[in-house]
């Protein structure tokens, strides 16, 4: 059992730890088929952490051109940063107040483009086909919230 990786002139570093890693790992194989089971999890678990520690080496080093990695910290804090949207209980009591405000609204989907437009009013990232999804199983037309049904 080997490891083969690409190795980069200024990875010495992470090399020497993936060939420590393989040596682990072959160590690991002769004590399982001596039948030394503690061993062999012993050496295995050494070989886990050389990997990890090499890994991490490489991610650091460069990581867009070496393991084409990109760096998405600023754009997972703006996603983070999204407010989800409101309950279903609270979808389901715009949805509600939109169809007794215009009756004329018959549909599921004319009430989700009202509700996601209150949403988003409100500050939520909701769109028209997220409101609907959320109101689909729902009784229609709403002549009340159904107190049990969500």
């Amino acid at each position: 059992m080997s490891i083969v990786f690409r190795v980069y002139d200024d990875e010495r570093g992470t090399f020497g730890a993936l060939r420590a890693a393989d040596r682990w790992l072959r160590t690991a194989l002769r004590a399982c088929a001596a039948g030394d089971v503690a061993a062999a999890e012993d050496a295995v678990r050494r070989a886990r952490k050389l990997l990890n520690a090499a890994w991490e080496r490489a991610r650091d080093n460069e990581p867009e051109r070496k393991s084409g990695r990109k760096n998405f910290a600023a754009r997972d804090k703006a996603v983070a940063a999204w407010r989800k949207g409101p309950p279903d209980d609270e979808v389901w009591r715009l949805a509600v107040a939109a169809y007794r405000r215009d009756p004329t609204l018959r549909t599921r989907t004319a009430v989700a483009e009202v509700v996601a437009a209150e949403c988003r009013a409100a500050g939520y990232e909701m769109s028209e086909r997220t409101v609907r999804r959320r109101i689909q199983h729902l009784a229609w037309p709403p002549v009340a919230a159904p107190p049990g049904q969500l």
